[in-house]
């Protein structure tokens, strides 16, 4: 919370909507605070314990502990492989919850229930009213069938088909869910998915057609149809990024010169390191390799992204390396990382 003050915003507040996982950690963390506990306690004794959620969780360490836990995985290059669970702890209400269809559907029970779950009440109406409402417009979806798109507490919002709405979606690391309630109707639908894909979502909408008695839609073929304009996308990219390279240059240090710890106050430290002759990168958590590209520009690997970062080197006056800088988020300047000067 502390380096969030080193962010450059991309927008000014309550302009824009934008998803940001780190307030949902700053909200969190004060909800902790105002009642002397922590978000973990707070959300066990007011919502996990109350509906019996006992197969609900909030790290990956129980996550690991537990002998029917599902396995994260992820498609690349049209094969798909077993990764490492993601640990979320430092940004746990953004989306460290471990559950079940079964602990889930107790969940949904409460919000169909007005706040109340077999006959006790666990949330006001007023705040459920002010969760629905909608806070932020999300602009128009693509589909048509999706309108009057915006962001509430919390909960997407919508009218699907001319009926209501209230869902939110989820992903990290090999896994994607939803969660969909039609209020009215006192239905809803949860999907969850141990891979990269987005079967939740086209299968969610499939279901409500078939609640609400609808014409059904072609969901899963326009699924398709998306994921391939998105790899389309990456080539163009790709393509682009290497457009733009220029051939027969060479670093102007060797490369054991460029390792070191380069800190950023907002972004934490990137590691460069000098491996079997070749240079490798550590970002907080992520690691990858660096290829060269072109002068003092290197391509960062990593497994998180689709097309390779360029890190750019600075030389300075004196000939070393003070700097270098990361295109880590869209519509601000490349994050500067400085280099960590030891002693001796």
């Amino acid at each position: 919370m502390q380096a969030l003050r080193h962010l450059e915003p991309t927008a000014d507040l309550r302009t824009t909507y934008q998803y940001q996982n780190l307030m949902y950690m700053t909200a969190g963390y004060l909800a902790g605070q105002l009642t002397d506990s922590s978000w973990e306690d707070l959300l066990r004794k007011r919502i996990l314990e109350p509906l019996g959620m006992s197969a609900t969780s909030t790290s990956v360490a129980e996550l690991k502990s537990c002998a029917v836990g599902a396995r994260p995985h992820e498609s690349r290059t049209g094969k798909v492989r077993e990764v490492p669970y993601r640990s979320l702890d430092a940004v746990a209400p953004a989306g460290a919850i471990n559950s079940s269809v079964n602990d889930m559907v107790r969940w949904m029970r409460l919000h169909l229930g007005g706040g109340r779950f077999e006959a006790k009440r666990l949330i006001s109406s007023k705040s459920l009213r002010d969760m629905y409402r909608p806070h932020m417009s999300m602009g128009q979806d693509e589909n048509a069938e999706i309108q009057l798109l915006s962001y509430g507490l919390g909960w997407t919002v919508m009218s699907y088909r001319g009926h209501r709405v209230i869902t939110h979606s989820g992903g990290i690391d090999g896994f994607r869910c939803r969660t969909t309630m039609l209020p009215d109707e006192g239905a809803g639908t949860v999907v969850l998915s141990n891979s990269d894909t987005a079967l939740p979502h086209t299968l969610t909408w499939e279901i409500l057609d078939t609640l609400l008695g609808l014409k059904s839609v072609a969901w899963s073929r326009r699924a398709k149809s998306e994921s391939r304009r998105e790899q389309v996308a990456q080539r163009e990219a790709r393509r682009r990024q290497l457009a733009g390279r220029t051939s027969g240059t060479k670093p102007s240090h060797r490369l054991d010169a460029y390792k070191g710890t380069y800190h950023h106050p907002g972004y934490g430290e990137l590691e460069v390191r000098y491996e079997k002759r070749k240079l490798v990168a550590r970002l907080n958590d992520l690691d990858g390799r660096l290829k060269h590209f072109h002068y003092d520009t290197f391509e960062f690997h990593g497994r998180r992204w689709p097309t390779p970062l360029l890190l750019s080197f600075t030389t300075g006056a004196d000939g070393g390396i003070p700097q270098l800088a990361l295109p880590l988020q869209e519509g601000v300047a490349d994050i500067v990382f400085t280099r960590v000067v030891t002693e001796g």
